[in-house]
């Protein structure tokens, strides 16, 4: 457990972070508002009654880490963390309403992270990305959820791969693959996702 006062100089590295619980949030790392960088990492085992199964609350970056088969209400990966996320494989994390995989993540740039096999709850919202910032060279796949299968709203979306996604019933008519994404999307692949690609989005540029 991290206290909060952690600077860029607190390194976490090379660590595995497994099978933490939590009757609130942060199953696996509650960061506290933490500035510390993580850095190749496997996180894995999680589970938090709240919100972030693998990870809650860090400002520091998270760089290199494996996160997977964690589980939260919200944010079954990662929740409330808003340091740049790169280089990461975030896959089948389960939330049981938003963010399979991320959950807020605003101001922190995701990018070159590999997005994959993560869930919510029927009627639960963004499997794969939940109220994030800008999206940078990610693949997002094979995500599923209630609505926004891949991404739930999110800020500029760039040189992504966004393929395979699912809506699922009852709700599935929103945005199989993006939904409420409405600021810019260029360079992007968007394909396959079911029932539809992108629902109440801008229109992607495309080059």
């Amino acid at each position: 457990t991290f206290d909060g006062g952690e600077t860029a100089a607190c390194v976490l590295t090379g660590s595995p972070i497994t099978d933490g619980t939590s009757p609130g949030r942060g199953g696996g790392l509650p960061g506290n508002g933490s500035h510390a960088p993580i850095r190749n990492c496997i996180i894995t085992g999680n589970k938090a009654q709240m919100h972030g199964g693998g990870v809650y609350y860090f400002y520091g970056p998270i760089s290199q880490c494996t996160i997977f088969d964690n589980e939260a209400a919200g944010g079954g990966g990662l929740s409330t963390c808003e340091g740049d996320l790169t280089d990461c494989v975030i896959r089948d994390n389960v939330a049981h309403r938003h963010g399979g995989g991320i959950e807020n993540h605003q101001n922190g740039i995701i990018s070159r992270c590999v997005i994959v096999g993560n869930s919510t709850g029927e009627t639960g919202t963004g499997a794969g990305v939940y109220n994030a910032g800008h999206l940078e060279s990610c693949i997002i796949a094979g995500n599923r959820a209630g609505v926004g299968g891949g991404v739930f709203r999110s800020g500029d979306i760039n040189n992504c791969t966004i393929v395979g996604n699912v809506e699922t019933p009852p709700e599935g008519v929103y945005g199989g693959g993006l939904f409420w994404c409405e600021t810019a999307i260029t360079s992007s692949i968007i394909y396959g996702n079911w029932p539809n690609q992108f629902g109440k989005c801008s229109e992607p540029t495309y080059s």
